[in-house]
């Protein structure tokens, strides 16, 4: 990851002590949702602006959490693949980053269930595999978490409060042009190349989820799947027209 350039720690120091200035963008980052790849759009975004710039979050910060009257933008993935994502990361990685070991709860779960096909496949059976299922779900980093639980007390926000746009991982390309143009941002980024930022992930010899999975995390992630309805009822419901002066570059 490139290191952050002093006018990076100047603008990130100036919001700590004044909070943020009216213009600012914010990325929601909902976690494995395409975060690191955006955030390398950011950076390059950010590289040519003194206004409107981008704050790209961590994980803990949800909605709640930024200035109301300020834009927003955020990413989302199916829960099938971002569970998987999420369960081979941390059962490959072993540390999040420097001086952030796994938890001995996941520790456990990985200990209990060798891989993600394995952990869905006892979601809900009527036995102790069952229960210890449903607490390593909620042990391992990222599978406890809901894309939802970044809107907790704002569900209605994409009336009340729509964002700029919604970065669908499943269509990144065509989402971030749009994103990027209903900004004002009309100079090329580049949102690959960089494996080391970009936390590229190989499935080889990781074992395919099952049906009886993907029926099991349909129904453990029921509240997501209604979200994603949500956001892309609103994605049709803006798909034009939105620019029309909230927008500045």
């Amino acid at each position: 990851m490139r290191p952050e350039t002093l006018r990076d720690r100047l603008v990130n120091a100036t919001d700590r002590v004044f909070g943020y200035p009216k213009d600012s963008i914010h990325f929601l980052h909902v976690p494995k949702t395409a975060g690191s790849q955006i955030k390398l759009v950011v950076r390059q975004v950010n590289a040519g602006r003194i206004q409107n710039r981008i704050r790209a979050h961590e994980h803990d910060v949800r909605l709640i959490d930024l200035p109301s009257d300020q834009r927003y933008f955020f990413s989302t993935r199916d829960p099938l693949t971002r569970f998987r994502s999420a369960f081979h990361w941390r059962q490959a990685k072993g540390e999040m980053k420097p001086g952030k070991p796994r938890s001995p709860n996941e520790m456990r779960a990985f200990g209990l269930f060798e891989s993600a096909n394995d952990l869905a496949e006892a979601l809900f059976r009527p036995d102790q595999r069952g229960i210890d299922a449903a607490l390593a779900m909620k042990s391992i980093y990222h599978t406890s978490r809901n894309l939802v639980d970044n809107f907790t007390l704002h569900g209605f926000d994409l009336v009340l409060r729509p964002p700029v746009w919604i970065i669908r991982l499943e269509h990144i390309e065509e989402d971030l042009a749009e994103f990027l143009r209903r900004i004002g941002h009309d100079a090329p980024v580049k949102a690959t190349g960089e494996d080391r930022y970009a936390r590229k992930q190989s499935y080889d010899g990781v074992p395919p989820l099952s049906d009886l999975a993907k029926d099991n995390l349909r129904r453990w992630y029921t509240q997501d799947y209604e979200f994603l309805r949500a956001c892309e009822n609103w994605l049709s419901g803006n798909s034009a027209g939105f620019a029309h002066g909230r927008v500045a570059g």
